[in-house]
């Protein structure tokens, strides 16, 4: 058994996708095991309707970027710092690594990933996503959506068709 890094409670092994994790019973947060993240995200025992993705969103509230290396967790298995990243670098989904043994995951992160890896997969074959972009998944919207509900047109672009078409560098040794 392995204590949770959080609060320090046994963690308990169970079933999910047909990856045995370590599950937190006082937190609810889970630990995963090097490469049990990936096992988890290509087995979709478990396939997301655009409902299940609504309540994950509405369920948690969106982790502020700034907020994010703020916290230093121990890894479970060594008890060395671990490093606090962005989820596939633009989720919003912030998760602790430690580089040799695994992920630590908060509570309700489990569903945000596995809805995102779907919802990326989605994307890349061109078809409707369930978040829209996966701005709803941060509970954030980004500047283009910002932009379309304004009402206003895209700002002017500050350089000439000339110096657009010679490239940056050009553009560089006119401007000095």
């Amino acid at each position: 058994m392995i204590a949770c890094p959080v609060c320090k409670a046994d963690m308990q092994i169970f079933l999910y996708e047909g990856v045995e994790l370590n599950r937190c019973p006082e937190c609810g947060g889970h630990w995963l095991d090097q490469g049990e993240l990936r096992e988890m995200i290509r087995s979709r025992e478990r396939v997301f309707t655009s409902e299940d993705a609504k309540a994950v969103q509405d369920s948690m509230p969106a982790p502020a970027l700034e907020d994010a290396p703020s916290r230093r967790l121990d890894c479970p298995r060594c008890q060395r710092p671990m490093l606090r990243f962005n989820y596939q670098y633009s989720s919003g989904i912030f998760l602790d690594r430690c580089e040799e043994h695994g992920l630590w995951l908060d509570p309700g992160e489990l569903d945000k990933i596995q809805i995102f890896a779907e919802d990326l997969e989605r994307s890349q074959k061109g078809e409707h996503t369930l978040l829209g972009r996966y701005g709803a998944l941060r509970g954030k919207k980004t500047g283009v959506d910002l932009l379309k509900e304004s009402g206003k047109k895209k700002p002017e672009d500050p350089y000439t068709e000339r110096e657009r078409r010679r490239g940056p560098l050009m553009i560089f040794s006119f401007r000095l």
